[in-house]
């Protein structure tokens, strides 16, 4: 199964009216099976997904919660305040305020903590990981320096599927 078919499938199993938010669900889920993190990053056990904003974290968050991700149970944890923010192993955040978004970026910046924005401009604002959507499609930008400063990396696939990607390495 290719890398694009095991996203669309993820998406797809969330039900038949599959809305954008199930299908950026999916994108979550496995940027997170295609991201390596650093010995010792993952606790044993579980990752924690913070969702920071509003809509669709909802449809995010319930996609996800309980599923296995790298060995480990995904939990959810909803709007965490700033300095609970380096206990999370993935970020979301869907929040349009730029200082809300400022903040959990200064909150994690060069932590071991996947950031995943579906807001405008995330990635050049120095998240790893910006949602969009062109032409009914989600697409997504990567930011492969602010992931490199939190000594994650992107599995080339991801690379390849990537609309951008900044500081590409070779």
């Amino acid at each position: 199964m290719t890398l694009l078919t095991g996203f669309v499938c993820t998406a797809l199993a969330q039900g038949p009216a599959t809305t954008e938010a199930a299908v950026k669900a999916g994108f979550v889920f496995n940027f997170g099976k295609f991201t390596e993190w650093p010995a010792g990053a993952l606790p044993a056990g579980q990752i924690q997904l913070c969702l920071v904003g509003q809509d669709p974290q909802t449809v995010v968050g319930t996609a996800i919660e309980g599923r296995t991700l790298q060995g480990r149970v995904m939990n959810v944890k909803r709007n965490p305040r700033a300095e609970e923010l380096k206990s999370c192993q993935i970020v979301y955040v869907t929040d349009p305020d730029e200082r809300r978004q400022s903040e959990v970026l200064r909150a994690v910046r060069n932590q071991p903590v996947l950031t995943i924005g579906d807001v405008d401009g995330f990635a050049e604002m120095g998240g790893m990981i910006g949602l969009g959507a062109t032409g009914g499609r989600v697409t997504f930008e990567i930011n492969n320096e602010a992931a490199q400063a939190a000594a994650l990396k992107f599995s080339s696939q991801l690379l390849r599927l990537a609309t951008t990607v900044r500081g590409r390495t070779p």
